[in-house]
């Protein structure tokens, strides 16, 4: 064999030796990257800023979440979509492979924490629920209502009724203030569009006087086809100068001095809210109401109906005339 036949067998006996050591290389990386994460629950990681993957993948090799290998130290020249991770905070799932974990932190697929406000709540209510939200920074922890005002944006009287009711979505180290932002910005919107909706009859005068009429219907009613007859009892009740005469402005004008039971002393006391003692509109909402509340305020159902009273189920026997309202408490209240 010529000498440049025995150095073409070497070269092509060499380049096939490095073909194979690649493709053993590869099949390893690829080996590492689907290994699956061991946790025994879904776990919360935090990437600080300026982390590298490899300080990141040592970091899970010492918690056991996986077993480490030099390969990994190839990831990046393989794989450079996954290695440039993002500061963040992450739920790593149990089985979870490496790969997939680490593409949801190089994309920065931040957990998102969700929180729930209910149609109906207060204010004070929304407090409570900020206090024990996870993951949100707390800043309004020592201001007063009239601060949280002021940071909202809010000229009115209270910030009652002007938070929308909704799942609202975060991330870790997003503040309460910016929780409350986005829920007045979403009540603005919801709002405008009720007012531009109302009809023309209503004795409503303003934007501000529907929210506080839709924070009453969402007190008065759950069930949402009922809320356009609850509106339109009290729409005629304010065209006739007739007193609203609604338990849930009672309440809400007795504060920690309800205690579940609303006596006679209760519907003659004065108070701002007292609707039994007052005529026309508390001073302000008394709940948060939702989008179904706000459109029964500005639309309310043609009735002649001027009294409710419930009827058991969460529903409302309405009336005409006190007479028959009368014989409806004694039926339904009374049960006589």
């Amino acid at each position: 064999m010529s000498v440049w036949k025995r150095a073409a067998l070497v070269f092509v006996t060499l380049s096939m030796a490095g073909v194979v050591a690649v493709a053993i290389l590869l099949a390893r990386v690829d080996n590492f990257l689907k290994q699956p994460l061991f946790l025994e629950a879904p776990t919360m990681y935090e990437v600080t800023q300026g982390s590298h993957y490899r300080g990141m993948l040592a970091n899970w090799s010492q918690s056991g979440w996986i077993k480490d290998s030099w390969h990994s130290r190839l990831i990046g020249r393989l794989y450079p979509d996954l290695v440039h991770i993002k500061a963040g905070t992450y739920q790593l799932q149990p089985g979870t492979s490496v790969k997939d974990a680490l593409a949801l932190v190089s994309t920065g697929s931040e957990f998102q924490y969700q929180l729930t406000f209910v149609e109906g709540e207060r204010y004070r209510d929304w407090r409570n629920r900020l206090l024990e939200a996870p993951g949100l920074k707390r800043t309004l922890d020592d201001l007063s209502d009239e601060a949280v005002m002021k940071a909202l944006g809010i000229s009115d009287r209270s910030v009652e009724g002007w938070l929308f009711p909704d799942t609202y979505f975060y991330t870790h180290g997003s503040t309460d203030l910016e929780l409350l932002q986005r829920a007045y910005r979403a009540m603005q919107g919801h709002l405008t569009f009720a007012w531009e909706q109302r009809s023309p009859d209503i004795e409503l005068k303003t934007p501000y006087e529907v929210l506080i009429m839709a924070s009453i219907i969402e007190k008065e009613t759950g069930v949402d086809d009922e809320r356009g007859l609850i509106s339109s009892v009290f729409d005629n009740r304010l065209k006739k100068g007739m007193r609203l005469q609604t338990d849930p402005t009672v309440i809400y004008g007795l504060g920690d001095a309800y205690q579940g039971d609303i006596k006679r002393v209760h519907l003659r006391q004065k108070t701002d809210y007292n609707t039994y003692v007052i005529h026309g509109l508390p001073p302000t909402p008394i709940a948060m109401p939702g989008i179904e509340s706000l459109m029964a305020a500005v639309k309310p159902e043609s009735s002649e109906y001027y009294y409710f009273v419930a009827s058991g189920g969460g529903r409302h026997y309405f009336s005409k005339t006190l007479r028959e309202h009368n014989q409806a408490v004694r039926k339904y209240i009374l049960g006589k």
